[in-house]
């Protein structure tokens, strides 16, 4: 019978702590007196990539494809092609991080004036002073008044698209503009640290959501961006007709569960709450032509990107946009 074909894991017991020199006559194949690690003569630089030990044919690279990836990084950062320069902010990011130096002369980026200010500011304000900025979130945007902060690798993040984490700033800016637009009892807005997956028991964050849809106005419906980790979507909550509305920049993606469970059991402490009969489940229907993000660190700004949309559109006509 052949013998059992071994798994990268015990590939890598086996050749663990081998001492092999490049080019040193005595490199030798390990003999019979080193038992289980007899024919093998060093260790693969390829289990110096994390994940090498449980692939099943740890030696078949698509060298094809990485070529083209090279080729398309260096092309594109020596010609400054627009989507295809590899020479921008999130790779000054990375080389502080790496070598913990400061970041480069933002005047060379292409950022619009405005964010290439703010880039500036973050650099040799907050970050050289050690300050941060402080915002007062009032009571009439979530229901509560509380203060929240901008770190300068928030400024940093927005402006290289990476993951972000001060969407509340910008859901308040939100709220400015409902605000100025006499909008604030037609949408209401919810903290997405009070519903998101790492936020605490569904119980809770169910409870909060309904103490929102408690004090609707009318007609009023609430914007709920949520996160099950690493990745943001939309709900839009019409309690009043136990109806909610899905957006998600992820093509084909399916409504997440805990965020299905949050909105239902928040809807059902709502009907109750009025003394109305409820269905047994809200019902959930996907926003037709909901731009798509175009890799896999957008989602944050194409949440935001939803809500605003929402709000400037004075006929608040999203819900014609339904999927079939």
């Amino acid at each position: 019978m052949p013998p059992e074909p071994l798994t990268g894991e015990e590939v890598l017991q086996m050749v663990e702590g081998i001492n092999y020199k490049r080019g040193s006559k005595n490199g030798r194949s390990v003999g019979e007196n080193d038992g289980d690690r007899v024919c093998w003569k060093k260790k693969s630089k390829f289990f110096d990539i994390e994940y090498c030990k449980y692939l099943p044919v740890r030696h078949v690279l698509d060298v094809m494809d990485i070529e083209k990836n090279i080729w398309n990084s260096i092309i594109g950062t020596l010609l400054e092609i627009p989507g295809k320069n590899k020479d921008g902010i999130a790779a000054w990011l990375w080389a502080q991080q790496i070598k913990n130096t400061s970041l480069k002369n933002f005047s060379k980026l292409d950022l619009p004036p405005t964010l290439l200010a703010l880039c500036q500011y973050s650099e040799t304000k907050l970050k050289a002073l050690n300050e941060t900025v402080r915002v007062n979130i009032l009571e009439e945007v979530f229901g509560y008044e509380h203060d929240t902060y901008i770190l300068d690798e928030d400024i940093l993040q927005l402006a290289s698209m990476v993951d972000i984490e001060s969407t509340v700033i910008k859901v308040k800016h939100l709220f400015d503009y409902l605000k100025m637009a006499n909008m604030v009892n037609l949408v209401g807005l919810v903290n997405h640290g009070q519903v998101s997956a790492q936020s605490g028991k569904l119980s809770h964050r169910s409870k909060h959501l309904a103490d929102h849809l408690k004090k609707a106005n009318g007609d009023q419906f609430f914007l709920a961006p949520y996160n099950p980790g690493g990745h943001w979507v939309l709900a839009i909550v019409r309690q009043d007709q136990e109806m909610v509305y899905y957006m998600d920049s992820l093509p084909n993606s399916s409504v997440d569960e805990d965020l299905g469970n949050i909105v239902n059991t928040a809807i059902k402490m709502y009907t109750s709450h009025v003394g109305k009969q409820s269905r047994e489940l809200a019902i959930w229907k996907t926003l037709h032509g909901t731009p798509g993000q175009p890799t896999n660190v957008e989602c944050g700004y194409y949440v935001i990107r939803f809500m605003r949309n929402i709000i400037h559109d004075p006929a608040l006509a999203f819900e014609k946009k339904v999927k079939n």
